[in-house]
């Protein structure tokens, strides 16, 4: 899965230098030849051929077979009793999430066992268990690490499943890419050491290697990787700070998204890859919106930019006028289906897309104010549920807003309450004379004061409908909003610009019914003064 970048917010991303290091041996054989015959099969099969960390088509890909048991590789090498290992590796999801690792022991039913999730990023752990963790390095690949004990065997396990209990679930399609396993005798996981038939041994550096960072930029719209640019969009150097370089990349990203009426407008695909040219490089892919992260989340990175989102609108209670519709946004990538329960009685499933073009990412449901409820679901479980509630009867016209939330979705908001409209022009001008001199008269038709009409406004001060309090975020982000919309009802969208410059967070228990004002001015002249 693909992360999200908001892009009215920063967007860090941080590459350290290689440290100083002491000398290290991979004692594994073969670390990126699952299918060798140094490692044996249980209930396995591997495939390989897929692009590895390193831009290489060296990974392997371990599936299940149809047992009903533990998936793995194993590879049998001689471990000193009692002594500290570390085990580390690549891997990358390919339906099935869930790793498990196991040294000085035959079997993951007992000993030194960690679990890794790709999906959740969960680490669980049994036995003596010194240190675990997860790096990042992007485009969907992770390295995996343990420290543990030996113990009083010599046998060492990897194996994949996709749950707890390592059960089969039916799937000899899907499975877990594996590259590069490393095993140090060492309480801690060094840089990456490539094996073939023999152990191999890097030797000790003294200092950490300090070289300039290189990241390419790559955005554009379309079906992700395919229609990515060979060249790069932008290409920036840096040189480290205290064995680190960081780049800020929002902006340079920000400038290639447009924002129109079109619902699927508004995000662009961005390809990051950070190089030294000495270690591997990382590779980060965004779907870049303009959404916001606020002050209290910190700093916007690869490590805390949105992964996992299912509903892209902070309200989950939605209020339509009778007779009306609107949109909601969800993400795609993230969902499996939705159904609509409409008097009582829930409706069939609707299964969304799911393509790999930026303009499908975030998809849009349409409900009417006879709806109850919507469900969101992943692999048959609900997620979320958002109600619809119709808002009473009003006389007024059923105005709607569209604007840009903070999840960088375009979002619907009624303002069907009283409204009223203004027109504001603002000009100049100049005195000129109108005396004809051939015939010393003056020409009383022609203007000798000459006005010049620079602006021609409209605005309108739109009222909510009486709110609950989680629409009042929802009405925050409306003001805080750079794009939005007004629909006056059977009329199209017009562009506006918000002119509230605050507002006041009401409640029931302090102001009992809840209602904003918000005034909008129209973002085009209504005399089409452009050149």
């Amino acid at each position: 899965m693909k992360q999200r970048a908001n892009l009215r917010s920063p967007l860090f991303l941080q590459y350290a230098s290689r440290p100083a290091e002491v000398e290290s041996e991979n004692l594994l054989l073969r670390s990126e030849e699952l299918d060798n015959a140094s490692w044996s099969k249980i209930r396995s099969t591997i495939t390989n051929g897929v692009e590895a960390p390193d831009g290489t088509l060296t990974a392997d890909k371990i599936k299940p077979t149809l047992d009903n048991n533990t998936h793995r590789c194993d590879q049998v090498i001689t471990l000193t009793d009692d002594d500290t290992y570390t085990l580390s590796f690549f891997a990358k999801t390919s339906g099935y999430n869930c790793i498990r690792v196991s040294i000085g022991q035959a079997s993951l039913t007992f000993g030194n066992v960690v679990s890794f999730n790709l999906s959740t990023k969960l680490i669980t752990t049994t036995g003596d268990i010194l240190d675990y963790g997860m790096v990042d390095y992007g485009k969907g690949w992770y390295r995996c690490y343990a420290t543990m004990n030996a113990g009083t065997t010599d046998r060492l396990v990897v194996g994949i499943g996709i749950d707890d209990s390592y059960s089969f679930a039916g799937d000899t399609n899907s499975g877990v890419y594996f590259w590069g396993t490393q095993l140090e005798n060492s309480s801690n996981m060094s840089s990456y050491i490539k094996t073939e038939g023999t152990t191999a041994t890097r030797a000790a550096t003294t200092t950490a290697q300090e070289e300039d960072v290189t990241a390419e930029l790559r955005i554009y719209s379309g079906t992700h990787e395919t229609d990515a640019p060979t060249e790069a969009t932008y290409s920036l150097t840096k040189s480290p700070e205290n064995a680190k370089t960081t780049f800020e990349v929002a902006e340079l990203i920000r400038d290639y998204i447009e924002q129109t009426t079109t619902k699927s407008s508004g995000t662009v695909w961005a390809d990051i890859k950070l190089s030294d040219n000495l270690q591997l490089e990382k590779q980060y892919h965004f779907l870049a919106t303009e959404g916001y992260i606020d002050n209290t989340e910190g700093l916007q990175t690869y490590l805390n930019a949105p992964s996992n989102e299912t509903f892209m609108q902070s309200n989950s209670t939605v209020l339509i006028p009778e007779s009306q519709t609107l949109e909601i946004p969800v993400n795609a990538q993230y969902n499996s289906f939705y159904t609509i329960t409409t008097g009582g009685v829930e409706g069939s499933a609707v299964y969304f897309s799911n393509l790999d073009d930026n303009s499908t990412q975030i998809e849009y449901i349409t409900v009417s104010s006879t709806d109850e409820v919507i469900k969101l679901y992943v692999d048959s479980v609900v997620i979320e549920e958002i109600n619809i509630q119709e808002t009473e009867c009003s006389k007024f016209a059923d105005h709607l807003l569209m604007f840009v939330n903070k999840y960088g979705a375009k979002q619907d908001f009624y303002v069907n309450m009283k409204s009223t409209e203004k027109f504001k022009v603002k000009d100049d001008g100049f005195s000129r004379s109108v005396i004809d001199y051939n015939t010393l008269s003056v020409n009383n038709g022609i203007h000798s004061y000459k006005r010049r009409v620079l602006e021609s406004k409209e605005f309108y001060s739109l009222n909510t409908p009486f709110l609950d309090e989680e629409n009042v975020q929802a009405f925050e982000e409306l003001l805080l909003s750079e794009y939005v919309w007004l629909k006056k009802e059977g009329a199209d969208y017009i562009p506006v610009v918000i002119k509230n410059m605050s507002m006041t967070r009401r409640t029931h228990l302090n102001d009992k019914l809840i209602q904003y004002t918000v005034e909008v001015e129209s973002a085009n002249h209504l005399v089409n003064i452009q050149r």
